[in-house]
């Protein structure tokens, strides 16, 4: 019986071409299928985790075959591959949703990347709120001082020729109800407007306190009236 010639390397390279293509399209089904079962709890990791597992094992076996094919090893006949060219090859339909899932992926990770970021950059906005308090209730004590022991009615004197603050700094980060705000609102007690709060009722004993206006807490657990 007659062996039949083995596949040329051009027809080795389309054959791979659409391999990889598969790659990608069963890897977008495969983060999808472990995506969706992660969101719905432990109780569904499992099947995420045999998901993960066929496709490594799956993976693994088509790059090796393609591989030793580009290498120019292994007898794949020319018939053979031809058949799994015609039944695999892509049409221009599938070739666009394979594109559209390889951005659906990305976009994923940049989401779940920001996911896993956000915490950080919170905590520093959070530190630049502390950081932003202190920086006024220091104007507020040299103010304090330059004025024979008043503090001023309004806290925006603080700024006035750029004396002691170029502008009142923001209160940041202090909760998802909130946007960054150097809203100012005078009074004694907490509206959870955001921003600052400042006494300015000279007949008040605290008068010149300055507050964070936010009554939730902050990542240590800690209400941010209290500082």
């Amino acid at each position: 019986m007659r062996r039949e010639a083995s596949a040329s390397m051009k027809i080795r390279r389309k054959w791979a071409f659409i391999q990889a293509l598969r790659i990608v399209a069963n890897f977008v089904l495969a983060f999808v299928v472990i995506f969706a079962c992660l969101a719905m709890g432990p109780e569904a990791a499992i099947v995420s985790v045999f998901a993960g597992v066929a496709y490594l094992f799956w993976f693994f076996s088509t790059t090796s075959r393609m591989r030793l094919y580009l290498r120019g090893r292994g007898r794949p006949s020319e018939k053979t591959l031809k058949a799994e060219i015609e039944v695999e090859a892509p049409t221009q339909d599938t070739v666009t949703k394979v594109l559209l899932a390889i951005v659906i992926v990305v976009g994923g990770f940049i989401f779940l990347a920001y996911r896993m970021l956000a915490p950080m950059f919170h905590y520093h906005a959070q530190q630049d709120t502390v950081r932003n308090i202190g920086m006024i209730r220091s104007s507020l004590s040299i103010y304090y001082g330059d004025h024979e022991g008043v503090y001023p009615d309004d806290l925006k004197a603080l700024t006035e020729r750029g004396k002691y603050l170029s502008d009142i700094p923001k209160a940041k980060a202090l909760s998802d109800s909130h946007r960054d705000s150097a809203k100012i609102t005078y009074g004694k007690e907490s509206d959870d407007a955001g921003g600052w709060l400042y006494n300015n009722d000279p007949r008040d004993p605290n008068f010149g306190t300055l507050w964070v206006n936010c009554t939730h807490k902050d990542r240590k657990g800690n209400v941010w009236t209290t500082y």
